[in-house]
């Protein structure tokens, strides 16, 4: 193996035993780490100057880096977090549950713990079966979207890194769609539907295109970023599509990834009271229905 592949391909954080693979001797690595081009993190471990701050921050607090803090860096979508979340290894050496390494790294996965890891970051079902112990079941739903949205895998390499887990979080493959492009959009659609409201991801809108989410039949609900939504041409594209979906008939809500994660028990009431209003139907069909009950 190519050193300057393994480091990338390692984030910059790597044993003793891939160095030697990639054509460094034992020798080599002490030299090197004598003169500060590798630095020694923990027993058997080391990284170049320019190695990821997370990666080494895990592994120097005696495991490697797992959970959401893996996903990321694999490219899934997670929710935002500030803490470095490891997988212990079976040689570190933990008090009490956490690690005697002063260290900002949050251990997720005790139940991976007796997996001799390979490299730094764990491989991406491995990351999410640590995860799957770790975030909401919302949370949840929204990773495993994008990782089939993403192409990174199918929904049975899904089940079987999950085989081992509670019923709850099985259960909760019933509530993934691969078509999901955001996770505010899988987080949004997942709170209707385990309350069996009729949500349906990515529709096509005759003379307008793909919307985000169609509840019942013509409540739309578009999801914002802050990366897509915030340059003039957006913000004119967007306001373009709301005219176009309120000429076709429809009643389209705008809610943004703060409102979301931040406000969704407020969003969460006003969209259900546009439900209970039957606002998500067609109003022609609320006429038809209410001269029915009048005859």
């Amino acid at each position: 193996m190519d050193l300057d592949f393994a480091i990338r391909n390692s984030y910059g954080v790597l044993r003793a035993g891939l160095l030697c693979q990639s054509g460094m001797s034992r020798y080599d690595i002490r030299k090197a780490a004598n003169a500060g081009t590798l630095h020694r993190l923990r027993h058997g471990w080391y990284a170049t100057p320019d190695h990821n701050a997370d990666v080494a921050a895990a592994v120097r607090a005696g495991g490697v880096l797992s959970c959401i803090s893996a996903l990321k860096l694999h490219g899934v979508w997670t929710p935002e977090h500030t803490r470095v979340h490891m997988r212990l290894t079976d040689h570190a050496q933990y008090r009490g549950g956490r690690s005697t390494t002063k260290s900002d790294a949050l251990q997720c996965g005790q139940h991976l713990g007796d997996l001799r890891p390979a490299r730094a970051v764990d491989p991406l079902m491995v990351a999410l079966s640590a995860a799957s112990g770790c975030v909401s079941d919302e949370e949840l739903v929204a990773i495993i979207d994008s990782m089939l949205y993403q192409r990174k895998c199918v929904l049975g390499d899904v089940r079987d890194a999950l085989e081992g887990r509670s019923i709850r979080v099985r259960r909760l493959l019933n509530f993934v769609d691969e078509r999901a492009e955001s996770g505010t959009e899988s987080v949004a659609r997942y709170r209707l539907a385990r309350i069996n409201v009729n949500v349906r991801p990515q529709v096509r809108i005759r003379g307008l295109g793909r919307v985000d989410l169609v509840v019942g039949q013509r409540l739309v609900l578009e999801l914002d970023s802050v990366e897509h939504h915030t340059n003039r041409l957006a913000y004119e594209t967007d306001r373009h599509r709301d005219l176009t979906l309120h000429t076709l008939g429809y009643l389209c809500v705008r809610l943004t990834y703060r409102q979301v994660f931040d406000q969704g028990e407020a969003v969460m009431t006003s969209l259900l009271t546009l439900i209970r209003r039957r606002e998500h139907y067609f109003q022609h069909r609320h006429r038809r229905r209410r001269n029915r009950l009048a005859a």
